[in-house]
């Protein structure tokens, strides 16, 4: 080889060595963490085999075009990964990337990412797509795990030829503003084949398989566009939030004719913009979650923007289902409705949470005069009417209005018929079932009889008594107020003091527990821990006892209503409401010992003016953190009544035991008043719950027998009952009495 040659062969080796172009045509086997290093700005095509069993097959920072024609096969976590570059990264037609690691071909903010060949994926993500990247599918991606494509505020589409084939999770997963369009194929064996989550957005005009949910939306406000040359095969899931489901027309030039033949769950709005949609499967619109304006609310409905037909199938239902005010209802938005099944507007129970007598409510818009003119309508039917409304629709202004009015007008206090009081659900169940109890009043009675009781013997030694008590009571009323039963446990005692040798003074305490349960259609309950004290001075002369006395009680209460929503499909809903209430009363009584052999008499009379007061609370309705529909604000509400009493009490002594017995009638002078509710969703709705029925007579028999053990210790059990025709309460005590 002569100089001149040689000159040559070094200039060629040198200007390969300073080429921005690189082409690897020989297989590269390695066992450190690259297969292959791009550099800044290098163009590297791959016509040949990099298997590497590190981290990285072909991983670059800022490279130029890079194409993959060839075989990547990678053990490590990347197959093919780029970073920060707008040029064209491919992974041509006859490239196969293999990946056993996690990611397949990855892609952090990168503009152009293109897959016309197969990524075969058996790690976590075949294709992924992170923070301001973009991609394309135009090639067949295998993912065995949980991502066949995952995109992170990015955007993806898979066109047309491009096949999505996901045994994990997820087919193609979107979060953080992610936007994707679907015009290929996306099957799933997994879980979800197309599941968006938080504020991304998804349009779909290709085919999309799966077994169970096709399309899930996350927990937010969504919308998910669907185009006519949608093909889909599983359910479509909008999930919590106000969502919207927008229909298109996919190919102006081919127009199709596109179907509704899959499941439909929790949308609130359908916008059809474009096209003409042919309903064949029962769809059931939800009502928005929020009451404010949301991604998928309209406000106001753009309907003269929508140019779509929407056909209702023979033997189809499409229901509607109607909240509280324009902004929890769910709506259609077209140019025009051709109904051949039936349109179903279902007020939920919430509507009639009002003090009105006329409600019109926008559901359907309309921008067709054949539509207006009532000529495609057709079919409308309105269900779910509570008792005492009726239900009709109207259309003006090319808006379908549902008007439910009050025939007759329902009055407070009004008691549905039995056979309707199941239909109305948690609305009866709040307004006209809401649980009262008087047990606090019971409760004060009973710690004031029990002191009034040991005033009535005049006593020159100091005397010391306690008791432990457990009862039982029942209130059966024919009237809105749920029936109840009780059980309690409690102590109550206090001492009596001689001043002089007419005056004795006294304290009288108690705390009683009550458990309640009331006889609704799922039984709520309520604790109620009361804490009494009972001041008193009597005067006795010449057989005549003269007492005057308070109490002076606290109770924390703990209620927990349980309702049957209908609007939720009859699922069961707790509402729990804590509040406190105080009784207290101020007042006295006379009456004259007869006393004989062994045996004395005590009749007496006396009142009581007493103040039973409960403070304001608002409920919180606590069924997965979500709906207020039935949860109120309660106004305090006081009940200040006289309540007179008139008995006798007679005594008899033998051997070492005495026995007591108690007779008296108590008469309350007023009724338990009405409550003021305000229902917690916006607007407020005030309503007048009905105060508990109970009759204002009650007779008491008291029975009790004392033994005494030496001379300054007694031990006494006693039976306590008060009744009337409304309720009673038996409670059984058992004591000790000590005098110094």
């Amino acid at each position: 080889m002569n100089k001149f040659n040689l000159y040559i062969l070094f200039l060629g080796l040198t200007l390969q060595s300073y080429s921005t172009d690189t082409f690897i045509n020989s297989p590269i086997n390695t066992d450190g963490d690259y297969g292959y290093r791009i550099q800044t700005g290098e163009n590297v095509v791959n016509n040949s085999i990099i298997s590497n069993n590190g981290n990285y097959g072909l991983y670059g920072i800022t490279p130029g075009n890079v194409t993959n024609s060839g075989t990547i096969q990678n053990k490590g976590n990347y197959g093919l990964i780029v970073y920060n570059t707008s040029n064209k990264v491919l992974n041509a037609s006859d490239g196969i990337i293999s990946n056993q690691g996690d990611y397949g071909f990855y892609g952090q903010n990168s503009k152009n990412l293109v897959n016309d060949g197969t990524i075969e994926n058996g790690g976590n993500f075949g294709f992924y797509l992170d923070n301001g990247s973009v991609g394309v599918n135009n090639g067949l991606i295998k993912n065995l795990k949980n991502y066949g494509v995952r995109v992170y505020n990015s955007v993806f589409t898979n066109n047309k030829n491009g096949v999505i084939q996901n045994n994990g999770n997820y087919g193609l997963y979107l979060t953080n503003n992610s936007i994707a369009t679907n015009y290929g194929t996306i099957k799933n064996s997994g879980n979800y084949s197309v599941y968006v989550s938080n504020t991304s957005s998804f349009t779909n005009h290709g085919t999309i398989q799966n077994n169970g949910y096709a399309i899930y939306l996350g927990g937010n406000d969504s919308l998910l566009t669907l185009g006519t040359s949608s093909n889909i095969s599983g359910i479509v899931e909008g999930n919590k939030g106000t969502n919207t489901l927008v229909l298109v027309e996919s190919d102006l030039n081919n127009k199709q004719v596109g179907k509704i033949n899959f499941p439909v769950n929790n949308f609130s709005n359908i916008d059809i913009q474009s096209g003409t949609w042919v309903v064949s499967e029962n769809i059931t619109l939800t009502p928005p979650t929020n009451s404010g304006i949301g991604r998928g609310e309209f406000n106001p409905p753009p309907f003269k923007d929508a140019e779509g037909t929407l056909i209702i199938d023979s033997g189809k239902s499409l229901t509607l289902q109607i909240g509280i005010n324009t902004f929890s209802t769910s709506t259609i938005v077209a140019k025009d409705i051709i109904n051949n099944g039936t349109i179903i507007e279902k007020p939920l129970d919430s509507v009639y949470v009002t003090n009105n007598n006329f409600i019109k409510v926008p559901v359907i818009y309309i921008d067709s005069m054949t539509a207006v003119e009532n000529k495609d309508i057709k079919d409308v039917s309105i269900v779910n009417i509570a008792a005492g409304w009726r239900g009709h629709y109207i259309v003006e202004n090319n808006i379908l209005y549902l008007v439910l009015d009050k025939s007759p007008v329902i009055t407070p206090g009004y008691i549905p018929p039995d056979h309707l009081t199941e239909h109305l659900g948690g609305f009866a169940e709040s307004i006209y079932f809401y649980p009262r109890n008087n047990i606090p009043f019971l409760n004060n009675q009973k710690i004031k009889e029990q002191q009034y009781s040991w005033n009535r013997t005049h006593a020159k030694t100091s005397t010391q008594y306690a008791e432990l008590l457990s009862s039982y009571g029942n209130y059966n009323n024919d009237s809105s107020n749920p029936k109840y039963s009780y059980k309690s446990f409690g102590v109550v005692g206090g001492s009596i003091t001689p001043i002089n040798e007419y005056l004795q003074w006294g304290i009288g305490y108690g705390y009683i527990a009550d458990r309640l349960d009331y006889k609704d259609n799922l039984s709520s309950d309520e604790n109620i821990n009361s804490f009494y004290i009972a001041p008193s001075i009597s005067y006795h002369k010449q057989n005549f006892v003269t007492t005057f006395q308070g109490t002076f009680g606290y109770n924390k209460h703990e209620l927990t209503r349980n309702i049957t929503d209908r609007d939720d499909f009859n699922l069961e809903k707790s509402i729990d409401a804590n509040f406190n209430s105080y009784v207290s009363s101020i007042g006295g009584e006379i009456g004259k010992n007869y006393t004989f052999k062994n045996y004395s008499f005590y009749p007496y009379i006396g009142a009581d003016y007493v103040w039973d007061k409960r403070d304001s609370y608002t409920e919180n309705q606590s069924y997965n953190g979500i709906g207020s529909h039935y949860a109120m604000h309660i106004n305090s509400s006081t009940l200040s009544t006289p309540v007179s009493r008139v008995g006798i009490k007679g005594e008899y002594l033998w051997d070492n035991y005495t026995f007591n017995a108690n007779l008296s009638w108590y008469h309350r002078f007023k009724d338990y008043k009405n409550y003021d509710g305000y229902f917690t969703f916006a607007p407020d709705v005030p309503m007048t719950l009905q105060g508990l029925s109970s009759k204002k007579d009650s007779a008491l028999i008291n029975l009790n027998v004392k033994k005494k053990l030496r001379d300054a210790m007694d031990i006494n059990f006693g039976i306590y009952s008060l009744f009337n025709s409304d309720e009673y309460n038996i409670s059984a005590s058992l004591g000790l009495e000590y005098k110094f």
